[in-house]
């Protein structure tokens, strides 16, 4: 044991640490090396005891871009003074007393900080305290539209969106026409403000389509319902003009119906063109623990697997009850230019005792945002995701709403302090989705459906059905076109 001791504060990332001592005993042989991470109770006091009456040569602490704890520092400052060795990343060190090293390190390590750090935190707090109002201070969007109730004559009204899509329903509708002959059934397009002449195109090419124009843009949820109001039959198939259909694909969605009369979504298997990696496959899902990934996600399709209770339908591929369709007021509108509407409708009909299912046997290849890729930016696109879930849990959840927001708020904080651009423009608005929030109870036990529709939950079993109080058959995200 050596008269003298050298403190070693480590206050750097734990796994740097047995080199940052290393290189302390390599620069004071003849001392005792003295580790100190602890920074409970009095720091000088038990440094004290440690060196027992030996001599103190001095101490060094280990600053690095990812060190903190203030207690310790202090505590190496007071015990080395202006003697005090700063370690940095490289290991290499300088004196506390060596003003020009001090302000070149502190410098450093003001360019390498985690930018804003306080400011998202503030913003996150702010959106958290919002959500726990319960006064309304203003309603975003409105209420959802009242469709006209009465019969309907069994089969199937296929709704199309298209916006400058001419090429794309050149390109799908073949294999539509012919897949549909099949059944009792009508086509109908709505045009959101075309400028490529597809009225006129149809008109020429498919006369039996039935056009409903909009002179000017329309979101989705405002297209697809101007045709879910004129639809004649019992079923709604929605389908984005850029979905191509494999044979089969009605009767695929229409035999999931007629195995459950309580149904109220089929929705189809997605796959994408080759070479694409598969974003979407139509088991939607929550996740178990989401971090800071999204809260909802398409699972892989294990062999064989189909009639699989989901979360909801992707609006760009699925079959709807068409009275259930009106009585939950179609596609919410709030959810502009598009997005996340058809998890808000399929979580509705969860809420209303009325299920979704995976119908493996409808297959699509998606050519992903063929359409909204014309017309808006990548990470406006990203930014739509992050707003609209927001606005889904504030106008669909009802008493899981708290956890949920907290969850979002969280996963978005973390996010934007991370630099991600699509959370920071979430989080600047989130307080004012969280004020437009009415309080809701849906009627059944969300935390109870959140469970039995989360794949991680029920790799091994089955989901249960879940049943409101009224004993009515129940029901419930996918990323939608416009």
């Amino acid at each position: 044991m050596s008269d003298a001791v050298y403190f070693a504060f480590a206050t750097g990332p734990e796994e740097t640490t047995p080199r940052f001592l290393e290189r302390v005993a390599a620069d004071n042989p003849g001392c005792d090396v003295i580790a100190v991470s602890d920074a409970a109770g009095d720091i000088l006091a038990a440094c004290r005891r440690a060196a027992a009456g030996r001599d103190v040569r001095g101490a060094a602490l280990h600053s690095t871009a990812a060190s903190g704890n203030w207690r310790l520092r202090i505590a190496a400052l007071r015990l080395a003074g202006r003697e005090l060795r700063i370690y940095n990343d490289n290991l290499d060190y300088f004196r506390f007393g060596d003003s020009t090293a001090l302000r070149q390190h502190l410098k450093w390590r003001w360019r390498g900080r985690r930018r804003g750090v306080l400011w998202w935190k503030m913003l996150a707090s702010l959106a958290l305290a919002c959500g726990r109002n319960h006064r309304v201070a203003w309603t975003v969007g409105g209420p959802r539209r009242s469709f006209r109730t009465g019969s309907v004559e069994p089969g199937i009204s296929l709704v199309i969106p298209t916006r400058d899509g001419q090429a794309l329903l050149a390109a799908m509708l073949p294999a539509v026409v012919d897949d549909v002959r099949r059944h009792t059934a009508e086509i109908i397009v709505v045009d959101n403000g075309s400028s490529d002449n597809t009225a006129a195109f149809l008109r020429e090419q498919y006369p039996s389509v039935r056009l409903e124009i909009s002179p000017t843009p329309l979101s989705f949820s405002e297209a697809v319902n101007r045709g879910i109001e004129t639809a004649r039959f019992s079923h709604v198939v929605l389908l984005n003009n850029d979905m191509l259909i494999e044979p089969g694909f009605f009767e695929a969605l229409k035999a999931a119906f007629d195995h459950r009369p309580d149904l109220f979504c089929a929705t189809a298997q997605i796959f994408f063109p080759q070479g694409h990696r598969r974003e979407e496959t139509g088991l939607c899902f929550w996740r178990q623990d989401p971090g800071e990934d999204f809260p909802v996600y398409c699972a892989e399709p294990e062999n064989g697997e189909d009639g699989t209770l989901v979360l909801y339908g992707s609006g760009g591929c699925s079959m709807y009850d068409t009275t259930k369709l009106r009585e939950l007021g179609g596609f919410d509108e709030v959810y502009r230019p598009a997005y996340v509407e058809d998890l808000d409708i399929g979580y509705r009909g969860w809420q209303h005792g009325w299920p979704t299912v995976f119908c493996a046997g409808a297959r699509v290849e998606h050519r992903h945002r063929a359409t909204t890729s014309r017309y808006y930016q990548p990470e406006y696109l990203d930014f739509l995701v992050e707003r609209n879930y927001l606005r889904f849990l504030v106008r669909a959840t009802g008493d899981i709403f708290p956890e949920l927001w907290r969850e979002a708020i969280l996963r978005l904080r973390e996010r934007a302090i991370t630099g991600d651009a699509a959370a920071r423009r979430a989080l600047r608005t989130a307080w004012r989705e969280a004020l437009a929030r009415t309080t809701t109870t849906s009627g059944i036990d969300e935390r109870k459906l959140k469970r039995s529709l989360t794949r991680e939950c029920n790799s091994q079993n089955p989901p249960p059905h879940p049943q409101p109080p009224d004993s009515r058959p129940v029901q419930p995200p996918h990323e939608t076109f416009l």
